[in-house]
């Protein structure tokens, strides 16, 4: 039978994992309210948050944003709902990062937290806040690391599921957020390496594996989207070179006139 005093541990773990996230919350909270980055915030957030919606055109207007995909992410999926306001924009991102970090956290202890709530605590902590005197930019930095919590998150709940049903449609939604990782850096080569090492581990195991299972709606997901990424990308560079190749001609014409 525990001791009183181990019951106790027992009872103030998650309480103690609860003070943890909550003072780690509001400590970035904080401190979105201070300084301002004179050059990586401004350069990651006003072509998706404001030039764009001002009439400027992608790889156009902004022509050296051909391979900056993550502009079109913030002004298709985070402009619509946020004013243009610098402290709401950096608020949304810490909101979107602490409740993915949290929820990712909580997949990994799950029913540990009664006894390790103290390390999933400082974690989550120290996750948190280790880009503390960062600026929250939405920069392709911030959607790669949020998209790699989701999908950490959905393949550890595919695992975890009994069902087979449930199993593929984790898997197939982890490789489409991998590959919106992908396609906001695509300097990426995880999510390649990732999917040829599942493709061999398949050849591995038998027919009946949980793994062969998951891993054809994985790479289904994730082969969807990159090569929609790589097809945007090869399009963008084109057309980027297309434009300067005009413009360069058009000048020449006019000075030559």
């Amino acid at each position: 039978m525990p001791s009183p005093f181990a019951r106790l541990r027992h009872l103030a773990q998650p309480f103690i994992f609860v003070l943890f996230v909550a003072g780690g919350f509001a400590l970035v909270w904080w401190r979105c309210k201070f300084g301002f980055d004179g050059f990586d915030e401004p350069f990651m957030i006003l072509p998706g948050f404001k030039l764009y919606a001002l009439g400027d055109k992608p790889f156009l207007n902004e022509i050296l944003s051909g391979p900056r995909q993550h502009d079109l992410l913030n002004y298709y999926l985070v402009r619509p709902w946020l004013p243009y306001s610098l402290l709401a924009i950096r608020h949304a991102a810490v909101v979107v990062y602490a409740a993915l970090l949290l929820l990712f956290t909580l997949v990994c202890f799950g029913s540990q937290l009664g006894s390790l709530g103290l390390m999933a605590g400082l974690v989550y902590f120290g996750s948190l806040t280790f880009d503390f005197f960062l600026m929250p930019t939405w920069s392709y930095n911030w959607w790669c690391r949020d998209a790699f919590l989701l999908h950490h998150t959905l393949l550890f709940l595919a695992f975890k599921s009994s069902k087979v049903l449930l199993r593929k449609i984790g898997s197939l939604l982890a490789g489409a957020v991998m590959a919106i990782a992908v396609l906001a850096y695509n300097p990426v080569g995880v999510a390649v390496a990732g999917a040829l090492l599942i493709t061999w581990l398949i050849r591995r195991k038998s027919a009946a594996s949980p793994l062969r299972k998951m891993a054809i709606p994985y790479l289904v997901g994730l082969g969807a989207l990159l090569f929609l990424d790589v097809a945007f990308i090869i399009g963008s560079h084109l057309f980027t070179a297309w434009v300067i190749a005009l413009r360069t001609v058009t000048a020449e014409r006019y000075d030559g006139a």
